[in-house]
């Protein structure tokens, strides 16, 4: 387990966490944990500039792979009692990163 899903909204990378941190956010805040991003994203959302437009389409996760390059960005969101929220970003790796 690399990360955790909060209940406040947040997603936290546990990598460099010392280890009685952990298990405080295990104990107080855990909603879901996961090896990768994508697995606690509740929804993906591609954004693409074409001249002074924008457009956005809500992805299925099925939909893209890690090889598939894209011309705009891809983003990652969750949920919250605020709305959803951009919790992630696809880099030029093909890797979802942490906003």
């Amino acid at each position: 387990m690399k990360y955790i899903r909060t209940k406040q909204g947040c997603i936290v990378d546990t990598t460099n966490m010392h280890s009685e941190t952990l298990k405080w956010y295990q104990e107080v805040h855990l909603l879901k944990q996961a090896d990768t991003i994508e697995e606690l994203c509740d929804m993906f959302i591609y954004i693409q500039k074409r001249e002074d437009k924008v457009f956005w389409w809500k992805i299925d996760d099925h939909f893209f792979t890690k090889e598939k390059s894209f011309d705009g960005q891809l983003f990652g969101a969750i949920w919250t009692d605020k709305g959803l929220i951009y919790v992630a970003k696809m880099n030029e790796k093909g890797e979802f990163e942490l906003l």
